[in-house]
């Protein structure tokens, strides 16, 4: 029973200099891959594909030792009351991943916890990128419609990977009472369900949405796992026996169950019998009970809904099943049918259904009471992420050509700090669902801007995973930025269980992509959907050989020559070419917190002699590690400032000091006995320090011979002579060597008094007087002569 497991995510890139398969070169030989099989099943959009490949059963996560036998979030506050309707449109996957995202702003018990349906299905088609970008840098996927429908995004459906995508990047977040889910006329329609009757909004009506709320971003969703479910195994070359197909289906449901428990609602996609809002009709299906509103389907059918379970019921008896399925229990889910439909809105699921494609997990960072997140700022580059249902192919395939040259392939994203900020975290991907391992590395100061690891290794660490999804990385030692300072995120993503490698990287075809749109009465339409990506340069990076024979090397992916050679042909059924599949950004997103940067705090230190009069004031900026006293100092009183929002502490002798208290010479001059500490608050209320360890050198007072270097000197050895001038033609004094010292010839005291004139302490003390020692190293000679020089100034008053 094993079989290869590859798990297809999605992403884009487009750039329209390759649209020409022709035109590419493929340096490489990269292998093809299999054109995806879009289509449109009910409110899903997915590649059809997925239930040809070969998958493995997944690892048995670990559990807690007894989970309750029933549980329901119902119970626990953690899901709003209301069961919406998506009529008229087959916006299913919004409602179900919103409905999860909700619950997991419940458990955070975050300001806002009501999200809007109507901008996650509209804003995820429609191209986007940072805010102020031109159109032409603008990425992700869009509805192509032919007869100007204006209202075509609500009828594609989409999947819980292109809607990670779209909420990971923090736009098209919209509350809810911002961006309620009708048109803009508000005309509300009736319809008869089952003895009651439920309301919507016409479809006639005008959906559209202003492009600046692409922006809005009211919740940010930070991570999504993904656990698979019997129908992937659907169509397997080596289908399982009904015994296996039994405990894979208990092994399964375990790990959904903890998923649940610990983070909240599952995003299913399955096969319903009734899948869209023209045909809820409550007739009875062989799959399903409306006397228990139980479902259970022992088929492999294809999905075409998304709905949310909120709980399960172990009791819940397999005699309630219009097909008796290998045993009991069910699911609680919440539909998107308005309360009118089953269980007041519910349905109960069979643990042992085989429709079930997967199981999703997906949760958030919201506003605080304080109005702040986890995070404030993503740095980031791939807005069109996993909305591509090839990309991950595209990334396994030229991951593995690259290991196969000896390799090990790496990712990396440059970015530059917008202010003082902190990395507090980054995101990570991974596409195949046993034993990913995510090695991240974090450099600051880049001193090639195009190579990510040429700066300070500032951070580093290595996470697993058991279930292949999106996830963002707390680091454990986090990275203070400095305004304009550039920084990378460097990843090498690989997985234990296959030996394999992979290179998570946004992809796209050259061409506008086919879908095929089937309603619920079989008949079938063509839609488009047009993907595309940017990528400029010196923003991402790959680790990898670009050609049979070379070394690995970083190479910027928006090369033009780059993107030629990592192009990748697109082969249809006939194993002909039909598109080519290139490169766009790395997706690794950078999470920073609004920082506060410290001042080097200014010093007043006033000086005192033995007598307790003072030496003057001196002024210290900038530089504080070292303080010079005037000569004579045997106290010295200090006063430190800083910034207005910044607070500064002085500590003597471990205690803090008193502003005018004197400090004996005895204790200043011990190392480490005065400490400055500057502190600053961020927004959040963090303390952010530095501390400084102040270390003093008194000038010492050198006593004036009676003769200093005079006529009369015996310690002069140039006694009576006179100095050698320089020569009319201006050049040098004779042995006076290149780099500018005194050779064996000339008068060295007046070459002393010269050089001290020109080097004055910059610190100005009041003193009468300055020491100087000067080493002097002849040229050609064999001794190093010493001279002591003491230089005599007026006191300037």
């Amino acid at each position: 029973m094993k079989k290869k497991l590859l798990v297809r995510a999605s992403a884009l890139a487009v750039s329209a200099a390759l649209l020409a398969p022709q035109a590419t070169a493929f340096a490489l030989e990269l292998p093809g891959i299999q054109a995806p099989q879009l289509v449109q099943r009910g409110g899903m959009l997915y590649d059809e594909s997925i239930y040809e490949k070969e998958y493995s059963l997944p690892s048995k996560m670990k559990t807690r030792s007894s989970l309750p036998e029933k549980y329901d979030l119902r119970e626990q506050g953690l899901l709003h009351d209301e069961v919406r309707f998506q009529n008229p449109w087959g916006a299913c996957w919004a409602f179900a991943g919103t409905q999860a995202i909700e619950s997991s702003a419940l458990k955070q018990k975050a300001a806002q916890s009501e999200f809007s349906e109507k901008a996650l299905a509209w804003y995820a088609y429609t191209m986007q990128n940072r805010r102020g970008a031109s159109d032409d840098l603008k990425e992700g996927a869009e509805i192509i419609s032919e007869n100007g429908d204006r209202n075509a995004k609500y009828k594609m459906g989409n999947n819980i990977m292109s809607m990670t995508a779209q909420l990971s990047s923090w736009n098209g977040a919209s509350l809810r009472e911002d961006i309620p889910y009708q048109d803009k006329e508000g005309q509300k329609i009736e319809m008869e369900m089952n003895g009651g009757t439920a309301y919507y909004y016409d479809p006639l009506g005008d959906w559209t949405l202003p492009y600046e709320n692409v922006y809005d971003d009211a919740y940010h969703v930070q991570e999504m796992q993904m656990l698979y479910g019997l129908g992937v195994l659907g169509q397997s070359s080596d289908p399982l026996s009904p015994a296996e197909q039994k405990e894979a289906a208990e092994m399964m449901t375990d790990n959904a169950k903890q998923a649940l428990f610990e983070k909240g609602p599952l995003f299913i996609g399955f096969y319903a019998p009734e899948s869209r809002p023209d045909d809820l009709g409550g007739e009875e299906t062989s799959h399903f009970n409306w006397d228990s509103f139980a479902q259970y389907s022992p088929d492999f059918q294809t999905m075409n809904h998304a709905v949310t379970i909120v709980g399960w019921d172990d009791t819940f008896s397999k005699d309630k099943f219009t097909i008796t399925p290998p045993g009991d229990g069910a699911w609680i889910v919440k539909n998107s049918w308005s309360d009118k439909w089953g269980d007041e809105g519910y349905f109960y699921l069979s643990y042992y259904d085989t429709t079930v494609v997967y199981y999703s997990t997906i949760s958030g960072d919201y506003k605080n009471s304080d109005g702040y997140y986890t995070y404030d700022h993503n740095y980031q580059y791939d807005y069109a992420g996993l909305k591509y249902s090839s990309s991950s192919d595209y990334s396994l395939e030229l991951a593995s050509v690259a290991a196969s040259m000896g390799c090990e392939p790496k990712i990396a994203n440059v970015f530059t700090a917008q202010g003082p900020e902190t990395l507090t975290a980054v995101s990570a991907l991974t596409f195949v669902g046993t034993g990913a391992v995510v090695e991240t590395k974090v450099y600051r100061n880049l001193k090639d801007s195009s190579n990510p690891e040429s700066g300070e290794l500032a951070a580093q660490q290595e996470d697993e995973f058991i279930n292949a999804g999106y996830y963002t990385l707390p680091l454990k030692q986090a990275v203070e930025l400095k305004k304009g300072e550039t920084f990378s995120v460097v990843q090498k993503v690989y997985y234990q269980s296959t030996g394999g490698y992979d290179l998570p990287i946004e992809a796209a075809p050259g061409n506008i992509q086919a879908v095929e749109s089937t309603d619920s009465a079989g008949n079938t339409d063509i839609l488009h959907v047009n993907y595309k990506v940017t990528a400029e340069p010196g923003q991402s990076f790959l680790y990898l050989p670009m050609d049979v024979g070379e070394d690995a090397a970083w190479y910027d992916v928006a090369d033009s020559e780059v993107k030629k050679n990592l192009a990748m042909p697109i082969v249809n059924a006939q194993g002909n070419q039909a598109d080519v599949i290139i490169p766009g950004n790395v997706m690794i997103k950078a999470f920073t917190v609004d920082s506060v940067e410290l001042s080097v705090p200014k010093i007043k230190a006033e000086a005192f002699d033995s007598n307790g009069a003072s030496l003057g004031v001196t002024e210290y900026a900038g530089s504080i590690e070292k303080l010079v006293l005037p000569e004579g100092t045997a106290s010295v009183v200090l006063t430190a400032s800083g910034q207005e929002q910044e607070t500064v502490t002085v500590t003597v002798d471990g205690k803090e000091y008193q502003t005018g208290d004197k400090i004996p010479k005895e204790v200043f001059s011990k190392e480490g006995a005065v400490s400055i500490k500057v502190s600053a608050e961020d927004k959040r209320g963090n303390v952010k320090s530095q501390e400084y360890t102040l270390k003093f050198a008194v000038k010492e007072e050198t006593e004036k011979p009676e003769n200093p270097g005079g006529k009369d000197d015996p310690t002069n050895p140039d006694d009576g002579k006179e100095p050698v001038q320089p020569d009319s033609d201006g050049d040098k004094t004779p042995g006076q060597s290149d780099d500018g010292a005194a050779g064996g010839d000339g008068n060295m005291a007046d070459q002393m008094n010269t050089d001290l004139n020109a080097k004055a302490d910059p610190v100005k003390t009041g003193d009468t007087s300055l020491p100087a020692v000067y080493g002097i190293l002849a040229a050609g000679a064999a001794v190093v002569i010493v001279v002591s020089v003491v230089l005599y100034r007026k006191k300037m008053r």
